[in-house]
């Protein structure tokens, strides 16, 4: 297997006021970041290119049709492989995912190499009912 070669994919949309911070969070794994902008207004583009003006390793990856999260998704892991990246750390643009975890995940990753690394919410009091439903909801049609 090839060396380990990691990037970070974040597939937005409309996330303006939570990217930069989620971004900056991971900046000490010094590895590149796709972000998939899924045709976000223009307020999150613009933020989007200073954040890409800002850091080196950020990269926009604009879709010009939004076409859903799993469609960002796609986007930018057919992206970060033809790019010759080995794994990719998808992390959500809304900062619901914990930047101390990034860690932990990409270290799983370059001892298992050849495993998927998957997490697995944990939801608190403090968690929307939406989203606390809609996960109840896709597990439920997984399993079927």
């Amino acid at each position: 297997m090839a060396e380990f070669h990691p990037c970070v994919v974040i597939p937005i949309y409309n996330h303006k006021k939570t990217i930069t911070d989620v971004v900056t969070s991971l900046a000490h794994l010094k590895i590149p970041c796709l972000i998939v902008d899924d045709a976000s207004n223009v307020e999150t583009q613009k933020t989007l290119a200073e954040l890409e003006q800002a850091d080196s390793n950020v990269e926009i990856l604009n879709r010009t049709e939004n076409g859903g999260k799993g469609a960002a998704v796609t986007t930018g892991l057919l992206t970060a492989y033809k790019k010759g990246f080995t794994h990719a750390l998808q992390v959500d643009a809304d900062g619901q995912h914990l930047a101390s975890d990034a860690v932990k995940f990409l270290e799983s990753a370059k001892n298992q190499p050849e495993s998927l690394v998957l997490g697995q919410p944990y939801f608190d009091k403090s968690a929307p009912k939406s989203r606390v439903y809609g996960r109840k909801i896709t597990q439920f049609f997984v399993w079927v």
